[in-house]
């Protein structure tokens, strides 16, 4: 009556790394796009084996530290050292939706990594995360609402490869992201919502935090008015203002630190 799981490596639970195993371990990779399935042939028999995805609750700095969908994921808590930074916890609409989208894929569990700092305390803004984030796990209704872009048209100044097109910003997967052209440190995004929709507020997210300075447009008539504007975006970055009725949209990065790259890039009426 004992269920094993072998920590075969971060991965997105595609191919069977590790056997036997009862779990797949997907640390902090998400089940691939299409689903898992947990019917898997291994040495000849059908095996069940369902997925387990585990987020981090903690962010130190935005460094690759792995191979899973969002950058300078930490296990543990840290205090401010000598060489580093504090860690600070993500967003709970941020582990939120990455939670929902893990069990739409198919995950069989979700195991939140957190603990307490080195006194043996949870900060006030560790509590605080994790009582939105049960808030918003026991009732839907005070869950981050569906973004308008979602599938929506998208366009850009460039892209990266094949792999990175200005519609993978606008997806609604947190794990795929828009990269701008090769050798640039500017760019823009654009998103046609399809008519003439009044917004308030836009989300956007730039894992590696690379953005220095960015303009947020509408396209008013012939021209495009700003909307708002600002400096650093990093992992998720609520942007609020007067409503504006406008069909598209355009998120413009003026400086980058490195080839500009937006994960989700989110537009919402006025009260959601």
């Amino acid at each position: 009556d004992t269920i094993v799981m072998f920590n075969n490596t971060i991965q997105d639970g595609s191919v069977v790394k590790a056997f036997p195993t009862d779990v797949i371990n997907g640390e902090m990779c998400l089940p691939p796009a299409q689903g898992h399935n947990p019917a898997r042939t291994v040495e000849g028999r059908t095996c069940y084996l369902p997925f387990e995805y585990e987020p981090c609750s903690q962010q130190r700095g935005y460094e690759l530290l792995g191979r899973w969908d969002y950058p300078g994921a930490v296990r543990f808590t840290y205090g401010g050292g000598k060489t580093f930074a504090a860690s600070k916890p993500f967003p709970a609409e941020f582990l939120y939706q990455r939670m929902q989208l893990a069990y739409q894929r198919g995950a069989a569990s979700v195991l939140l990594a957190c603990a307490p700092d080195y006194t043996g305390a949870f900060r006030q803004e560790d509590m605080a995360q994790l009582v939105r984030l049960g808030e918003m796990l026991k009732d839907p209704a005070l869950a981050p609402p569906a973004s308008l872009t979602t599938g929506c048209p998208a366009r850009a100044s460039g892209i990266w490869d094949a792999n990175c097109p200005a519609d993978k910003a606008v997806d609604g997967d947190p794990a795929t992201r828009w990269g701008a052209a090769k050798g640039t440190t500017n760019g823009w995004l654009e998103v046609d919502l399809g008519r003439s929709t009044t917004i308030s507020r836009a989300v956007v997210s730039d894992g590696w935090d690379r953005v220095r300075q960015f303009v947020l447009q509408a396209k008013v008539g012939e021209g495009w008015q700003t909307v708002t504007a600002g400096s650093t975006i990093g992992t998720y970055k609520e942007l609020v203002f007067e409503p504006i009725n406008a069909q598209v949209w355009r998120l413009t990065i003026t400086e980058a630190t490195d080839v500009p790259t937006i994960w989700e890039f989110q537009l919402f009426p006025p009260g959601k």
